[in-house]
């Protein structure tokens, strides 16, 4: 992309390693343009297509979404965390609205009642019920509807099976836990926003815990224990290189939370055990 041109970015939505981001050019006759980047370099765009029509250009910008989505179930035969759509009320009003996966903001519902907010949870549940959506996926569509697509909150795996947000004091069993898959170091591993009782983590296994930065939500540090700030637990089959002060910190593009489906311990060690020997045998 031309370095002179610029730009606001209006949306941006990660999956996997790759993404999708939807740019406005105030000066430019074609003032939309939906780029692809990867997560390793975002500011490095390609694949730009301009829209004159802000409505046609957020008709191709969901349908990138949705087709890297699906290249990315394919891939790792896993279930995108997010679902395409859910619906939700809105805490000032009672309204009854729709989300959509990676826009920002939200949109007015046919079987909105107005003024009646308990009506409108009742249909919510219902119709997300339906198409067996979590609580904890419609909590993530609604706070990255609001914060974002790329925090850490828009993740079901940071939520409990009632939709709130997890607590991080509790000690989980890793043999009973459901992680979120994430890339650390370009490689596979595990992020779960609790603590994990490393009595119940396997030998060959490694785990860390994340500290994020108190100010944007970013995670900014790796250490066996951290008491402040604690954001999660990592768990991976590669040990990482702590410093002198046992700790290790995080370089931009060292940890990748983008949502990439999520997955058991169990099946992360078969996984993993599979694709060494795929190596060993070529």
């Amino acid at each position: 992309m031309n370095s002179i041109e610029t730009y606001n970015i209006k949306e941006r939505f990660p999956v996997g390693d790759k993404g999708v981001v939807l740019l406005e050019y105030p000066t430019m006759q074609k003032r939309f343009a939906i780029c692809l980047y990867d997560q390793r370099n975002p500011d490095e765009l390609y694949g730009r297509i301009l829209e004159t029509s802000e409505q046609a250009a957020y008709r191709i910008y969901l349908e990138r979404c949705d087709t890297l989505v699906e290249q990315l179930e394919q891939k790792t035969g896993l279930q995108f965390p997010l679902p395409a759509s859910c619906m939700a009320v809105l805490t000032s009003t009672g309204d009854l609205v729709n989300i959509r996966r990676g826009m920002t903001g939200y949109y007015p519902s046919d079987w909105n009642v107005p003024g009646d907010r308990k009506r409108n949870e009742d249909t919510a549940a219902f119709r997300n019920a339906q198409y067996e959506l979590t609580k904890a996926q419609c909590a993530a569509m609604v706070c990255g509807s609001m914060f974002g697509w790329d925090v850490p909150g828009a993740n079901p795996a940071m939520y409990d099976e009632n939709g709130q947000f997890r607590s991080a004091t509790r000690l989980l069993d890793a043999r009973m836990e459901e992680f979120d898959c994430i890339q650390l170091f370009d490689h596979p591993a595990l992020f779960h926003n609790c603590r994990i009782d490393p009595k119940t983590v396997p030998e060959g296994i490694y785990r860390y815990e994340v500290r994020e930065d108190g100010e944007n939500g970013y995670a900014c540090e790796i250490a066996m224990h951290i008491a402040v700030n604690h954001m999660g637990t990592i768990l991976t089959d590669q040990p990482v290189p702590l410093n002198g002060d046992g700790c290790y910190l995080l370089g931009e593009y060292d940890l990748n939370f983008a949502p990439g489906g999520q997955m058991t311990l169990k099946d992360y060690m078969n996984h993993n055990q599979e694709q060494t020997k795929d190596n060993f045998e070529r």
